[in-house]
């Protein structure tokens, strides 16, 4: 069971992570870079309306902008789009969440969303919205974690105490199941290994805090953070060390639909 207001803690948690955001995403901008690769047989060289689901602190608007005529930035996070407008004072910036996009229906080319489905529980109702904004003919460009994510972190916590503390991700046939719900024209699906990898536990987890990742979903506080959990988490990650440090994964799906 997800808290009450799971939504507006995402915001919140979002906020707080506003600022920090860019000194951390390497894995963001890894994963989009992929997913624009992912759409390039789809997408024409210069589209018409896009919309950037999850946008942030505009971290691939620059990409985005050389690739459509209009763009249009939508966040849950207002301290997010604080960050944006800054950047770009002149483009299209709006407040909303994926399952309740402020957009006309039909109105939009190119949906494009690089690691914010993941928020969303009902991905029904996400793919619902994407659809309904589409053109005909118009092109979703959509990436989602997938179990397998995160772990390490995971298998370590897991010998420490037997409280959640990762976000439980959707099995790849949820995420499809979801899709076909719709009838597009078609449907891609790539997948993506990715793995950092940190000097300590503390870097770790602090690049997991800065991107705002870090939100777990749980049924009460219970279970948190404590200086005796820390250094029994540390000792149990440190045998999961490889040459290069300790390992952060990163499963990523890449969706390519047409509408």
């Amino acid at each position: 069971m997800k808290p009450l207001n799971f939504d507006k803690a995402v915001a919140q948690h979002f906020d707080r992570a506003a600022t920090s955001y860019t000194q951390h995403d390497e894995i963001q901008r890894r994963a989009a870079h992929d997913l624009l690769a992912c759409a390039n047989p789809a997408i024409s060289q210069h589209t018409g309306t896009l919309v950037d689901i999850g946008c942030g602190p505009a971290a691939e608007t620059a990409a985005l902008l050389s690739r459509c005529q209009q763009y249009i930035g939508i966040d849950i996070s207002p301290a997010m789009l604080v960050q944006a407008r800054r950047l770009y004072p002149n483009l299209n910036w709006s407040h909303g969440h994926w399952t309740e996009l402020p957009l006309a229906s039909g109105s939009t080319d190119w949906a494009f969303a690089n690691l914010s489905l993941q928020w969303v529980d009902d991905l029904s109702c996400a793919f619902n919205e994407v659809y309904r904004i589409l053109k005909p003919g118009g092109v979703a460009t959509v990436n989602t974690l997938l179990p397998g994510t995160f772990s390490s972190l995971q298998e370590s916590w897991a010998r420490v105490d037997s409280r959640r503390h990762i976000n439980q991700f959707p099995l790849l046939t949820d995420v499809v199941s979801a899709v076909k719900k719709h009838a597009w024209s078609s449907a891609g699906f790539h997948d993506y290994s990715y793995t950092q990898y940190f000097n300590n536990l503390r870097e770790l987890l602090g690049s997991i805090k800065g991107v705002g990742a870090s939100l777990v979903k749980r049924e009460s506080s219970s279970g948190l953070m404590t200086r005796s959990k820390l250094q029994n988490l540390e000792k149990s990650y440190e045998t999961c060390r490889q040459s290069q440090g300790l390992p952060l994964e990163w499963q990523v799906i890449n969706i390519v639909l047409v509408k």
